[in-house]
């Protein structure tokens, strides 16, 4: 997982929804890293809710997290889908979609002028593959086609997977904390003035 996840301010009403077990049993070398599509957004709201809820059990609130649904990141992410100068993109093994990344313009006005990686979400079993770098790899692809830029994420500092990114040359720095529910949190901040690839961290 990867960013700071779903920015909640308030608590979401709509029951927890059951979800299948995926097939985790693919190789790498078959996994496509291609253009999210709309009909990707339905899935992409599935994966947000089970990444969240698989990796802070135990760390955030049981209510908080069982009030996050599909349905609600799907409204979400339909609406950042659409956003000028933001990019989805998937990770999928033919038609299912078992990851997704996407960035755009920084929303953190501590961080002015720079990208923001939004999000590197997987299932929950595909973890320490590579594919996390791989969808990483794509965002920095995409920043240096379009000209020099910086890139920054925020994260919570709970995170058990923040050295994820200082493996990828991360610079982690503060940032202010995040409202998720009735409570505050910290979060910390991850930069990359100047994007490049870096060594292959084969931990996502």
């Amino acid at each position: 997982m990867r960013s700071s996840g779903p920015r909640i301010t308030g608590r979401q009403t709509l029951a927890q929804a059951t979800f299948p077990q995926f097939n985790t049993g693919m190789s790498n070398s078959a996994i496509a890293i291609r253009p999210a599509r709309a009909t990707d957004i339905s899935v992409i709201g599935e994966i947000t809710v089970r990444s969240w809820q698989h990796t802070f059990v135990g760390l955030l609130p049981h209510e908080f997290l069982s009030s996050l649904t599909p349905a609600a990141q799907q409204h979400r992410h339909a609406h950042a889908f659409m956003r000028p100068g933001v990019s989805y993109h998937v990770a999928a093994d033919g038609d299912e979609v078992i990851g997704f990344t996407s960035w755009g313009p920084g929303r953190d006005p501590a961080f002015p002028g720079m990208n923001e990686l939004y999000a590197i979400y997987l299932k929950p079993g595909f973890e320490r593959r590579g594919i996390g770098q791989r969808l990483f790899d794509r965002v920095i692809a995409q920043i240096a086609a379009s000209g020099p830029s910086a890139l920054y994420l925020t994260a919570l500092a709970m995170n058990p997977n923040r050295a994820f990114y200082t493996r990828l040359r991360g610079v982690e720095v503060d940032a202010s904390d995040i409202q998720l529910g009735s409570s505050s949190y910290p979060q910390v901040a991850f930069l990359w003035p100047k994007p490049s690839t870096g060594p292959k961290a084969e931990t996502r």
